[in-house]
């Protein structure tokens, strides 16, 4: 069990939690959603997610 960014609010979190304590964000249950899940972690602590919402 590790500590991880939650999606939504980016208060750290469970990486066993079903959901976020403080939001409510579901974490997905699916194989494709824990890859988008741990992409959107990976490309959002480099910056490149705000990148691209700026094009």
């Amino acid at each position: 069990m590790s500590l991880i960014n939650c999606p939504d609010c980016e208060k750290q979190i469970s990486s066993n939690a079903h959901k976020c304590s403080f939001c409510g964000y579901k974490a997905p249950t699916t194989f494709l959603g824990n890859l988008l899940l741990v992409a959107s972690i990976l490309l959002g602590s480099f910056g490149i997610i705000n990148w691209l919402l700026l094009l």
